[in-house]
Formats: C-alpha cells, structure tokens, sequence
C-alpha cells in the first residue's frame, strides 16, 4: 500500500490518509484480507503523528473497511460480504461441494454416470424460469449508477436480470415510495462506502444487500494515458478523500510536466480561476453539471469506474435463496 501526502492540497492530512486506504480496498488495490502496517509504523513512514493513523484506522473500522484483530493487527475487509446477514455458507465453492457430494452419493448408489447427467439436466430445465427477475443498484448519481445498472445486467445477462437504479439521496428523501420497489426486487446491491448507509435503511425488513467492487474504467484509463505531457491539467473532486487516488491515477497512466492544480467541488471560485489557466479538466463524477458551468470550452474528462465482472458474479448464488429479506438464511 502506498499512500502520498500532499501538504499543499486543500485536504486535510486525515482525509487523505482515510481516502486512500479507502479507496485501495474499494478499488482492489488492496484485497480482502491483506494486513495494513502497524499505528507505529505508517505513522513514521508518513511523518505524522500516531494519534492521526490511529483515528483513521477506528473510523474505517466503524465504517466496515478494516477489520482490528487483538494482538494480530489490522487487515482489510472483506467489501464483497455479498450476505447482508453476514453469512457466507453459499458460496459457489460450498456450491459445487453440494453438487459433488450429490453425485457422489449416486454413483455409491449404483447410478450410471449418464443416468445422473441426464436426470440432473431434466431437473435443471425443470427449474428454468423466462421471467424477468429485478435486482436493485442503489448508488450516489443518477447517470452512473444507470451506467453501472447496464454494465451489471449485461454481467448477469444470461440469468434474465433487470438492474434498476436508485439513488441514495431520492431513496432517503422519499423512502415510502420505493418500499415495493424494494420488496419486489430479489435483492439490492450498493458501491462499497454506502453499504452501510444502505443496509440501515432496507435491513432486514425490506431488503438484503450486498456491495461490489469497482475499479478505473478502461475508457478513463485510455484518455488519461493519451494527454500530453505538456498539458496544463486541472483536476476537481466530489469528495474531498479521493483527490488523492485522482492525482495518483493521472501519474499512473499520464506522464505531466505540469503538476496539476485541484480542488473540491464546492470550491467555486477556485475552480473559476483554475479555468483561466489550465487546458484540460478531470472531474470526479458529481461534479459534471457544476464543472459544465464553470469550465466553458475548456476540454473534460470523467473520471469513471465500472464494476468488477468478479464481484458481480459472486452475487449469482443469491438469485437460488429467497427473495424476503426477513427470512435468516
């Protein structure tokens, strides 16, 4: 993990410190599981004090991100918990051991192997259903969550799923009227930093929800790596924390003489003089219509995420359990 720290940056050191570490578990920098460095030892690598990875640490705990073992350490969490029951028995892994120990079972029953491969077929097309089944993608902005909904349900495409987009925001302001919407659905998947928000609205009387992974968009990845060196780069974020994963990316992928100038998205009238002197503009997704208004014919660029196909598929299991979510698994 690689973390950089910009004293310059109108971000404070903390929410630059919890954005990346959120954002690499997030974005499949740092998977499931994997150790974080010790208080001590971030802190010194960081120069900060201990006080400011500590804090960080316990709120991305609270928040669901890393995991505090006693006497062991601090490891990241595991963001695809696709169970919002917290459990994990029906994994496609216990799923093909179901399988495998039903076929054992017959052939010590004295079954061909044609017999059972035929008879399991018939029962498969048995279980076959055309009809539509709805899932439901709760996300931050309407636009990319639609986005997200199309590129999910093209995943499942061979599963028959409709994805339909709700956003956050429109789900808390108006919560009675998507309650059906949710009740009908077979389940509901959110992006990773709302998972929490999410499940304490719909768990577990209207629904079970999971989360999925993301990472940079190819297409986000092919411009920032076509911009020229010589470009005069400006760059502006939704959320403060991720401001540096933004820089961190156009590093990654462009080779800038200039360093780029920032700033968040409430940040009006620094992002009116950015305008004046920069030649292209990247901007956190969020931030269009505002970004659109104050950048004129100065050239943009979204930048995108998509889900991971990986985390998608492992929701797969759940479209076998029921839809209720009151029901335990």
């Amino acid at each position: 993990m690689k973390i950089k720290l910009d004293r310059k940056l109108p971000i404070s050191l903390n929410e630059q410190i919890k954005g990346q570490i959120k954002y690499s578990i997030v974005y499949g920098q740092i998977n499931s599981g994997d150790p974080l460095p010790s208080v001590r030892e971030l802190a010194d690598e960081l120069e900060v004090a201990p006080m400011t990875i500590a804090r960080v640490y316990k709120e991305l705990s609270e928040e669901g991100f890393l995991d505090s073992r006693p006497r062991l350490g601090t490891f990241a969490a595991d963001i695809d918990n696709i169970d919002g029951f917290g459990n994990t028995n029906s994994s496609r892994q216990n799923l093909s051991q179901i399988l495998d120990d039903t076929f054992q079972q017959a052939l010590a029953l004295g079954y061909r192997m044609d017999e059972i491969r035929d008879t399991f077929l018939a029962l498969l097309l048995g279980y076959t259903d055309d009809s539509c089944t709805s899932i439901v993608l709760v996300g931050n902005f309407y636009r990319t969550t639609q986005t997200y909904a199309n590129e999910i349900q093209a995943i499942l495409s061979d599963l028959n799923v409709k994805v339909v987009p709700v956003v956050l925001d429109d789900l808390k302001s108006n919560f009675s009227e998507y309650i059906e919407l949710f009740r009908c659905a077979k389940f509901t998947i959110t992006v990773p930093t709302r998972l929490n928000e999410v499940r304490a609205l719909l768990e577990p009387d209207y629904s079970r929800v999971a989360s999925i992974a993301f990472r940079i968009s190819p297409e986000t990845i092919r411009k920032l790596s076509e911009i020229s060196p010589d470009t005069r780069l400006g760059i502006v974020t939704t959320y403060p924390e991720f401001l540096n994963t933004m820089l961190e990316a156009v590093h990654s992928y462009g080779l800038l003489k200039v360093v780029p100038i920032c700033a968040v998205k409430d940040q009006t009238e620094q992002i009116k003089e950015m305008c004046k002197h920069i030649d292209l503009l990247l901007y956190a997704s969020g931030s269009r219509e505002f970004v659109q208004q104050l950048s004129g014919n100065i050239p943009t660029i979204e930048f995108l995420h998509s889900p991971v196909p990986e985390s998608v598929n492992r929701l797969r299991y759940l479209f076998m359990e029921p839809s209720n979510a009151a029901v335990p698994l």
